[in-house]
C-alpha cells in the first residue's frame, strides 16, 4: 500500500502557558499550501475560566461552551500527525508539543521545524522573535490581528518557512 506524507503546519491556542494543567482550546493544522486538514475550538475538560487575551484571537469560554472536548477528536488529530513527514509551527518546540503530548498526541519521529527557533538561534535574524506578526512582517507578509481567523496563523507559519529556505538554506 503506497502511503503519502506531507509536511504540516500547526497552531494551537490554549486556556493559559502551563502544559501541565493548562488545555488546548483551538487546533489548525494545514499543509504547506494553506489548505486546512483539520480545525476546531474545544471546551476544556477541566479549566473553565481563563483570560482570554494570552491567544491570538482571544478566545473566551463562552466560545467554546457547546464545542465537544479535544478528546473526541484524539484519534482524527492521531492520524493526521502520523501521515506528516515535516511538523513545522511556531513555537512548537517550547509550547505547542508540550501541550499535544499531555493531551494525549504521540508526534511521529519526524523532521520538525520550529520557525521560531530558526529565525533567531539557527540564522540570528532577531534576538528573539516574540510573535508571528514581527516574523510576518519581517517577511512582508499582510497579518491584520483584527480580521485574523484560525487559518491565517498557520499559513503565515508556512510562508514564513517557505522563506526560510529561500533565502537562508544553501
Amino acid at each position: 500500500m503506497l502511503k503519502c506524507y506531507t509536511p504540516f503546519i500547526y497552531w494551537i491556542d490554549t486556556t493559559g502557558l502551563d502544559w501541565q494543567s493548562d488545555e488546548i482550546i483551538h487546533l489548525t493544522i494545514t499543509d504547506l499550501f494553506g489548505n486546512v486538514a483539520f480545525s476546531h475550538l474545544f471546551n476544556p475538560a477541566k479549566i473553565k475560566n481563563w483570560d482570554p487575551t494570552q491567544q491570538g484571537f482571544e478566545i473566551h469560554p463562552q466560545d467554546v461552551a457547546n464545542q465537544p472536548p479535544l478528546n473526541d477528536y484524539l484519534s482524527t488529530i492521531q492520524k493526521l500527525f502520523d501521515q506528516a513527514d515535516t511538523l513545522i509551527g511556531f513555537g512548537n518546540s517550547t509550547f505547542d508539543d508540550w501541550f499535544l503530548q499531555q493531551a494525549g498526541i504521540k508526534l511521529p519521529q519526524v523532521m520538525e521545524v520550529d520557525v521560531q527557533q530558526q529565525l533567531f538561534r539557527k540564522y540570528q535574524l532577531f534576538d528573539y522573535v516574540s510573535s508571528i506578526y514581527k516574523c510576518a512582517d519581517y517577511f512582508h507578509y499582510l497579518l491584520n490581528p483584527k480580521t485574523a481567523d484560525y487559518t491565517d496563523y498557520p499559513k503565515v507559519v508556512a510562508y514564513c518557512y517557505c522563506q526560510i529556505l529561500k533565502n537562508y538554506v544553501n
